[in-house]
């Protein structure tokens, strides 16, 4: 695969980060009455024969699974954040969810301090922070519920599925990582849904189908960004779609929003836009003392 500077890896989450957001359209128009565990397993079937075809063709060599451990906490994060998720947005207005899930990228420069050691700089913490700040005037919270538990299991889910790829070799090719963490998640969640199991109906498949395709592409931008940056380096570009979940909330869902709102995006925004300067200026800067 291409070895992309941080800039583009950037780019790259953002693009994965609009396809998230669909995800959550799709989940929010069609989940209402579907069985959750039914929905992951049905998406994540769809998602490895999706992948299998991919994964055949690579090399012999780039098939190998790696630590199949890894794996399988990949699975369950994967599958304890899905169904999360699917709460959440059903629990809460779009851009309110997506909001709490963008508390992940301050979520993910902690934890990447704890598992890998990642240096706390003080100018990524800040820009850090003052998105955070963005997220916190953004956020209209008519009230403290479950929904609002459930986006931030979400949004811990995401630090530490995209974190733990890191556990996992770079040599790895990125289809196979995906399809190796998603064909475990299939016992966990065939045992659960046939615990719950009700009739297809044609909601469930484009339920199914919709977010199968919108993750895959998601999470394949995170598992070649994450697995080829410092963490530290490009978990800003995570807070993009939040506009995104803001114009489709308004579009689709007719939500209303407030000065603040626009106020908090825009200091979401400034944040990722001086990040990624700050980051490019400092590439520069190393490559001309080299």
């Amino acid at each position: 695969m291409l070895n992309l500077t941080p800039s583009w890896l950037i780019l790259l989450l953002v693009v994965g980060n609009f396809f998230a957001t669909l995800g959550d359209v799709v989940l929010k128009v069609f989940g209402e009455g579907e069985s959750t565990f039914q929905y992951l397993f049905l998406r994540q079937v769809l998602l490895v024969l999706i992948l299998f075809p991919f994964w055949l063709n690579l090399p012999r060599e780039k098939r190998a699974p790696g630590n199949l451990a890894v794996h399988v906490f990949r699975a369950i994060i994967s599958l304890v954040g899905g169904g999360a998720t699917l709460y959440a947005v059903l629990h809460l207005p779009l851009s309110s969810a997506n909001v709490i899930f963008y508390t992940s990228p301050l979520i993910t420069i902690l934890f990447a301090n704890l598992l890998f050691n990642e240096p706390l700089l003080k100018r990524r913490i800040s820009i850090i922070v003052i998105g955070f700040i963005g997220v916190l005037i953004a956020l209209r919270p008519e009230e403290i519920n479950l929904g609002a538990v459930a986006a931030l299991t979400t949004a811990t889910a995401v630090c530490l599925f995209n974190l733990s790829v890191r556990w996992l070799s770079h040599q790895l090719n990125a289809t196979s990582v995906v399809f190796w963490t998603t064909a475990c998640t299939l016992p966990f969640s065939a045992v659960l849904a046939a615990l719950y199991w009700q009739p297809i109906t044609t909601n469930l498949v484009i339920l199914s189908s919709g977010t199968c395709l919108c993750y895959w592409l998601y999470h394949i931008a995170c598992t070649y960004a994450y697995g080829k940056a410092e963490a530290g380096s490009v978990v800003i570009a995570e807070y993009s779609g939040l506009p995104f979940a803001f114009l489709l909330g308004w579009l689709i869902f007719n939500e209303q929003f407030t000065l603040m709102s626009f106020l908090g995006i825009g200091i979401i925004m400034a944040a990722l836009i001086a990040h990624t300067l700050w980051e490019k200026r400092n590439k520069l800067s190393r490559s001309q003392l080299n």
